[in-house]
């Protein structure tokens, strides 16, 4: 269908009701809007993928679905990650586009619109399979796996934590607070997180965000729990927040040891970052190093190593 003309698929598509088909892992769906799926063109056991089933799994940002897949029933699968200790093998993730992308004629006729032969660009598409590491599951596992390897409470000896590293809460102010879809979260700059008010347990450290292109952070939410999820979960929602130097301006302030009044035009980035060190890493090539008892190590993010910087024995970590 690639080399047919945009008024030969429309008048396939129009004319002669021919439905788009998409390809996903090696099997072949046809698009039919009227029946709100995704529906397998020759497996009559496989039920097919139900948009309605989908539409939490919409990813605005890549104006596509995003979901996990089961190659050989060819269905939509939803699994807990919460459980998840290692990498699935029964499923995939894959992307496709949306349905409209997929079938204009069959979209526009089912919102009433009109329909020109320019519009009909193509009638096949192919679903794109994404690897893990483009998706949230991993760092789902890493966390599962920290939890199941915690000593029983009952040999936790009750103590401070990270008291030698983090800089502890601010005690002598009322901290502020940030709402989530209607939840509000304590903002402590000491400890970089968000803290839910009604549940302080549950914690949402900058490090679990992802940080936005110009200023904020945002994560994967879910309303259920009021905790982290992943986009796979459904009903989870892109969280978007603002600046620590936006959300407690006073607290980074005290704690950066600068007036309110400088705080004011600044950002995390500018404030929190060394720009020297950023410069020279970003612009000028220099590798980051640490110094581990006496050794150098170079730090290979490509790799996910440290590569000693002069010990040809050695393999790094």
């Amino acid at each position: 269908m690639e080399n047919k003309t945009y008024p030969d698929l429309y008048d396939l598509s129009v004319n002669k009701g021919i439905l788009p088909t998409i390809n996903i892992a090696s099997h072949t769906f046809y698009v039919d809007l009227q029946m709100n799926k995704l529906r397998p063109k020759d497996d009559f056991l496989s039920k097919g993928i139900d948009f309605t089933e989908i539409k939490d799994y919409y990813d605005r940002d890549r104006r596509a679905y995003v979901i996990p897949y089961n190659p050989k029933t060819r269905e939509f699968q939803q699994d807990d990650v919460s459980k998840m200790t290692e990498l699935p093998t029964d499923i995939i993730i894959v992307q496709f586009p949306n349905q409209y992308e997929m079938d204009i004629v069959g979209w526009n006729r089912k919102h009433g619109n009109s329909i020109t032969e320019q519009d009909v660009k193509q009638m096949h598409f192919e679903a794109r399979t994404l690897p893990w590491v483009d998706t949230n599951v991993i760092e789902h596992i890493k966390r599962n796996v920290a939890e199941q390897l915690q000593p029983k409470e009952g040999y936790v000896v009750n103590g401070p934590k990270d008291s030698l590293y983090r800089i502890p809460t601010d005690k002598q102010r009322v901290l502020p607070t940030c709402k989530i879809f209607g939840t509000e979260f304590i903002v402590d700059v000491n400890q970089l997180e968000l803290r839910e008010k009604a549940n302080p347990k549950n914690i949402i450290s900058i490090s679990d965000m992802e940080e936005k292109a110009v200023q904020g952070y945002r994560f994967w939410y879910s309303p259920n729990s009021n905790s982290l999820t992943t986009f796979s979960e459904q009903g989870a929602k892109l969280a978007e927040i603002p600046d620590f130097v936006k959300l407690d301006p006073i607290g980074m302030a005290k704690k950066h040891n600068i007036s309110e009044d400088i705080i004011e035009g600044m950002d995390d980035f500018k404030l929190m970052v060394d720009q020297d060190a950023f410069d020279k890493i970003a612009y000028e090539g220099i590798i980051p190093t640490i110094d581990i008892a006496g050794h150098t190590f170079y730090i290979d993010l490509f790799n996910d190593k440290l590569n000693p910087n002069d010990d040809i024995w050695s393999r790094g970590m």
